[in-house]
């Protein structure tokens, strides 16, 4: 019998193939989300977990094919590890995290269960397929159907060029141009050696604004003009789309020395009452 029902399938956008040019200068070039907690998990059970989920998330199960993106109707690889875990002090180093995605060449998507304590659960997306927000709506599809409930799914097709079109920027382009210089310095030049290094940082409480607060400590640290960007979830703009594709655009933000976060902030949000993260569309190209 053949099955009638359409195969899901996206085309590839520009941000999406920047991605896949630039995947080799930070491999596996993808969205880690760690999940640690208490207790077991069943194997079986996860395993169940997660073929349901990527079956409502079919963007969890994509394969390149030409300009598309393509549903390969395959549950994402499930890896279960006895010993090891995440050793946040020495991320650059973890077999789990800085290993290829899955068992096959194309493989996009995989997830991780670490038996020794803490109990945990990785998932791992090429950015190419995903963003932070679709990593996270897969991952807490998974959970749901660990808890008994039923996946709330992502079946959307819907691509940033897609979305971003249906809207309408409201105005130019930002020029991307490299005519800021990093706040940070400059590296030494690294050879034969690895050109990125993870780091884990955290700050105790909830603080609001934070965005904003890093930009005024690094523009009086500098004593100059910094800029940042800000990655803003388009899905904002219209609450009904269940997609885990990269649905994110940047929004530029400059700080001078001597701002307070305050101002800072309130520049941040007129830039995303105006939708001007909307205008970096077409430098995906």
């Amino acid at each position: 019998m053949t099955s009638t029902t359409p195969v899901f399938t996206r085309p590839i956008s520009a941000t999406e193939r920047l991605y896949l040019a630039t995947a080799p200068l930070a491999e596996p070039f993808a969205i880690q989300l760690v999940v640690e907690g208490a207790g077991d998990i069943d194997v079986d059970a996860l395993r169940r977990a997660v073929e349901l989920a990527s079956h409502a998330c079919p963007g969890a199960r994509l394969v390149r094919r030409g300009k598309n993106w393509v549903d390969s109707g395959l549950a994402p690889h499930l890896d279960i590890v006895e010993h090891g875990g995440v050793d946040f002090t020495a991320l650059d180093a973890n077999p789990i995290l800085t290993r290829p995605l899955g068992v096959t060449a194309d493989a996009t998507t995989e997830v991780v269960l670490v038996t020794s304590d803490p109990t945990t659960v990785i998932f791992r997306a090429f950015h190419g397929v995903m963003d932070a927000k679709g990593l996270g709506t897969w991952a807490a599809d998974v959970f749901r159907v660990l808890r008994g409930e039923e996946p709330l799914g992502a079946p959307d097709t819907t691509a940033d060029h897609t979305l971003a079109d249906r809207i309408g920027a409201p105005g130019r382009p930002t020029r991307l141009l490299p005519t800021y210089r990093s706040p940070l310095g400059a590296g030494a030049p690294i050879r034969g050696g690895e050109q990125f290094l993870w780091r884990h940082r955290s700050v105790d409480g909830t603080h609001p604004s934070a965005v904003a607060r890093i930009a005024a400590v690094l523009a009086d640290t500098t004593g100059r003009q910094v800029r940042l960007m800000v990655p803003v979830d388009l899905r904002r703009h219209d609450p009904a789309i269940r997609s885990t594709a990269n649905l994110a655009l940047p929004l530029f933000l400059d700080a001078d020395p001597g701002q307070s976060a305050a101002e800072i902030n309130a520049r941040l949000l007129v830039g995303m009452v105006e939708k001007r993260e909307l205008n970096e569309m077409d430098n995906g190209g």
